[in-house]
């Protein structure tokens, strides 16, 4: 039996769910889904009508079972299903409707609709009790031993199936994105990579203002809930309610929020301003581009005006958005610093000055 551990307990699922069940589950815990007709059944699972029945008897006989010293506690999916020629009708279980009072795994439903074993033992291990976001640097060989993968030598193969698609698999079925930054043995490009520097960040980092879930409500209809979430964070940190409001109160399906809020910004923002730095560089990882910009930022004569808020923690995680939107910038009362992605490890940096 293969176990999946969270601190003192044991998870273990007698066949791991496969992905029509997973569709399953997910319909019925975010839409309370209970109820198909014949064609809306076959075509979300991507199946034949001839098919239905053996997997929902493969279905009813699967289970999860959680253990913790000495007591076992064992919960089933499907308690039951019907179907006629036009209807399907799905009996959960207690569990699956209860889930969001299962206080014994934290976020038990992201256990549940993972797609791979290897994410899940990543966000057991490496996701949990996330309030805003998280940072951390691993080896990639204790990395692959933590997530039980011992395959892929190079780095290349480990990335393409493993890596991507932990990121892609918790950003869908999670509350949490996933960045990371490779991390070579040395400066040269020929150098082996040999660790990872991952930023963890919770969705719901702005969860308890009820403006921001109203921007993200309004800006994710037009964009990826990633770059959503990231021009939130962002905004918030920089410009007063009333400003960003005005940014996003006459969007509409013909703009695209990140352009129309940056026209909004700089025309109320930085009427005026000057140009205090502008170079084009090459940087493997993100790490090495920061410092870059330190270095530069110390030569400017005007350096009175980078206050703490530069080099403090928020502008730092900024640097892994980078990875997703392909461009970041921070602001203060008196500067603004643009990073572009302009190729693969090729940024252009602009600092301006309010003047």
């Amino acid at each position: 039996m293969e176990f999946f551990y969270y601190n003192n307990y044991k998870i273990s699922f007698d066949k791991f769910l496969s992905k029509h069940e997973k569709i399953l589950i997910k319909n019925f815990i975010h839409k309370k889904i209970e109820k198909y007709s014949i064609l809306e059944f076959l075509s979300q699972l991507d199946v034949n009508k001839s098919e239905i029945h053996t997997i929902l008897d493969k279905f009813q006989k699967k289970n999860v079972k959680i253990y913790f010293k000495e007591d076992i506690y064992s919960y089933m999916f499907l308690s039951g299903y019907e179907t006629t020629s036009n209807i399907v009708i799905l009996q959960f279980s207690d569990m699956l409707k209860n889930i969001s009072q299962m206080n014994t795994i934290p976020d038990f439903q992201s256990v549940i609709t993972l797609q791979e074993k290897f994410t899940l033992r990543f966000f057991l291990k490496y996701c949990q009790d996330i309030n805003d976001s998280k940072k951390m640097e691993i080896s990639v060989e204790d990395l692959k031993e933590s997530i039980e993968v011992d395959s892929y030598s190079r780095f290349y193969d480990f990335e393409k199936f493993i890596l991507k698609t932990i990121a892609s698999d918790i950003e869908e079925n999670t509350p949490y994105i996933v960045f990371y930054d490779k991390i070579k043995s040395g400066s040269s490009v020929n150098n082996k990579i040999v660790s990872l520097s991952f930023i963890i960040t919770n969705k719901n980092f702005y969860a308890n203002s009820k403006f921001a879930i109203e921007l993200l409500e309004k800006t994710s209809q037009y964009i990826n809930f990633n770059t959503a979430i990231t021009k939130i964070t962002e905004l918030l940190g920089v410009y007063p309610k009333d400003i960003i409001l005005n940014g996003i109160k006459n969007l509409g399906k013909n703009h695209t929020i990140e352009n129309h809020l940056e026209n909004i910004i700089k025309e109320r923002f930085f009427e005026s301003r000057s140009l205090l730095l502008h170079i084009k560089e090459k940087a493997d990882n993100i790490i090495l581009l920061q410092k870059i910009l330190f270095t530069e930022m110390e030569k400017i004569k005007e350096s009175e005006i980078f206050d703490d808020q530069i080099v403090n923690s928020r502008f730092n995680k900024k640097f892994y958005m980078i990875n997703i939107d392909k461009k970041i910038f921070f602001e203060t009362k008196s500067i603004r610093i643009e990073i572009l992605e302009l190729s693969d490890k090729f940024y252009d940096i602009k600092i301006y000055k309010k003047t």
